[in-house]
């Protein structure tokens, strides 16, 4: 089937952000045989040609890996160690300043591990998620979560974040809108993906890499340009778009010699002073780093 005809293809096609010209870009995900895995020969979007009904009944009743932690508070004051738990705090230092005093929503908290960073920071700091297993742990540690952004009042929030959510979201384009009609005038969204042109695969060609990092629930993987369509489209302005390094150049290598994630781990004695800052910025200025950052105003 052309897969611009059906699923989220046929969706971004609509919307003007893959053309006609569409290959295969990797013949199957991770999780999934017959999931294909497509890009947009002139826009590099990365996309997978499955269909996306009753994704919401997925991820409501999906089980929960832990990644080994059994509540947040047994990680108070200790090393972190955990890459979610790594995020979760370079992402609460990173945009404390735009926290403060403010009513936030996170959506797709997950674990709500930026919720709990944030709730001595923000005014009030509610959630958004589907998984009954996190919204139940949330609410008996006092969080507001709901199962839809529609729950909450409009013109509610200073600020909305999506830390890795948008990737998963079947109509990315209504579900900004409705989040931007619960935002203040003048509010501010923050958003984080992976991104389309990874110097892993778009450049190393790393076909383990390509075999771990394509997954059935990540829709689609923007480039910056397609990212700014889609929150154009939702109606949010002032928009600022860079690229963000998660990995380092030790995770690469890794990735390279043993062909499987963990590097940044277990080879974190190649990180030396100044080294991962000095390959970020390379990988920013082609254009090429794992993550984009958004930020856009309602």
């Amino acid at each position: 089937m052309n897969p611009v005809k059906a699923g989220i293809g046929r969706y971004l096609h609509e919307k003007g952000i893959i053309g006609e010209r569409i290959k295969v870009y990797h013949p199957r995900t991770r999780d999934r045989a017959e999931i294909a895995v497509h890009i947009c020969e002139d826009t590099e979007v990365i996309f997978l040609n499955r269909d996306v009904q009753q994704l919401d009944e997925h991820y409501s009743g999906k089980e929960i890996e832990n990644d080994g932690l059994t509540s947040f508070s047994t990680v108070q004051g200790e090393k972190l160690t955990n890459a979610t738990l790594q995020d979760s705090e370079r992402r609460f230092k990173d945009f404390r300043g735009m926290l403060v005093n403010k009513s936030v929503c996170d959506f797709g908290t997950g674990h709500g591990l930026f919720m709990r960073n944030a709730r001595g920071t923000a005014h009030e700091i509610c959630g958004v998620e589907l998984n009954e297993i996190h919204v139940a742990n949330l609410r008996q540690d006092g969080f507001r979560i709901e199962p839809s952004i529609a729950n909450y009042p409009e013109g509610k929030f200073d600020v909305v974040t999506l830390f890795h959510v948008l990737e998963h979201l079947a109509e990315p384009v209504e579900m900004l809108s409705q989040i931007r009609s619960r935002m203040s005038v003048g509010g501010r969204l923050i958003v984080e993906v992976p991104h389309a042109r990874d110097f892993l695969h778009k450049t190393l060609a790393s076909e383990a890499f390509k075999d771990f990092t394509f997954w059935s629930e990540h829709l689609v993987l923007h480039t910056a340009e397609s990212l700014r369509r889609t929150l154009a489209l939702a109606g949010f302005t002032g928009l600022t778009i860079k690229g963000f390094q998660r990995y380092g150049l030790e995770n690469h290598l890794h990735w390279l010699v043993k062909k499987k994630p963990g590097g940044h781990e277990a080879w974190a004695h190649f990180n030396g002073p100044g080294l991962n800052e000095a390959y970020a910025a390379m990988l920013q200025s082609i254009g090429q780093t794992d993550t984009l950052l958004a930020f856009a105003t309602a």
